[in-house]
């Protein structure tokens, strides 16, 4: 049995087991699975070296397959023909290696060396030495509805981790940023609660922080309620924007819905194809020169 897992790409990589399998990786969040029996390898690896990201857990369609089709809109698809006749999947067949089950005749008869995957902590960049030796035939199959869906959960997953990860960067970012502020706002607001209902109870924190600013109680009890005031606005503005681009992509039923989110959110380009179609780009008949109608921006647009 395996574990399906969509993680943040990190230097945890260098410590998996050989039986990591990468299917695909977009805007540096991986869908990879490993045997159930060493999935604590990953979660306690993952959680030590990357505490500030979350991790996900997929299924087995949507991390095998969905991923492997990432924003495809054409009608067909190529497989390791592996993969049809009932073989072991081992390793991403679009990019890593295969080992086929002998049990099933007409399979690739061979192993080879599968993709590896390194984290360069320095630079931050995933790096991959691709295999040397052929993994055997492609076959291009009908793009089946199964495989769409899987896809556009797919898609779907890797939205719901970037626009996490990028509102936990912005909450961080907010007026309490700092951790001993944040474990300890309650309290203050709690005796700043308690003080204006009685101005003669005892208030710790806040008798120690005026003391520390030189300030009495009452301007500190000000100052505490100011900040309350300005922070629940702006966690409400962050809370109603994700919200906003969380409806986006929940309201997509289709790839092609999906790519034109990434795009308009992400600025990640949706295949030429489909943006030919939309009339987002146009191609000149004679010079191949190619414009776009709509500019990409550079990060995320939202």
């Amino acid at each position: 049995m395996r574990t399906y897992y969509l993680a943040k790409a990190g230097k945890w990589m260098n410590s998996m087991p050989e039986e990591f399998v990468n299917y695909y990786s977009v805007l540096d969040w991986i869908s990879f699975s490993v045997a159930t029996t060493n999935k604590s390898i990953f979660e306690d690896t993952y959680h030590i070296t990357n505490p500030q990201n979350r991790f996900y857990i997929l299924n087995e369609m949507v991390a095998s397959k969905g991923f492997r089709s990432f924003a495809e809109v054409r009608d067909t698809i190529k497989l390791i023909r592996t993969e049809l006749d009932g073989g072991e999947i081992l390793d991403n067949t679009a990019a890593g290696g295969v080992d086929t089950d002998p049990d099933n005749e007409g399979d690739v008869a061979q192993t080879w060396e599968p993709t590896q995957f390194a984290f360069d902590p320095q630079t931050t960049i995933l790096r991959v030495t691709q295999p040397d030796t052929n993994p055997g035939e492609k076959v291009a199959i009908p793009f089946d509805q199964q495989r769409k869906d899987a896809t556009v959960l797919a898609m779907k997953a890797v939205a719901k981790a970037v626009v996490e990860e990028e509102m936990d960067y912005r909450l961080a970012k907010l007026d309490l940023n700092n951790t001993l502020e944040q474990v300890t706002f309650e309290y203050q607001w709690e005796e700043a609660k308690a003080w204006e209902a009685d101005n003669t109870t005892e208030v710790p924190i806040l008798d120690a922080l005026a003391t520390a600013r030189g300030l009495t109680v009452a301007e500190m009890v000000a100052k505490i309620n100011t900040a309350r005031v300005n922070h629940k606005t702006r966690v409400t503005t962050l809370l109603q924007k994700m919200a906003q681009v969380k409806q986006a992509y929940k309201n997509c039923t289709t790839i092609r819905e999906m790519n034109r989110f990434y795009e308009d959110y992400f600025n990640i380009e949706m295949p030429q194809t489909q943006a030919v179609e939309e009339g987002r780009l146009t191609i000149d008949a004679e010079t191949g020169v190619e414009t776009r109608t709509q500019t990409l921006g550079i990060g995320l647009a939202f």
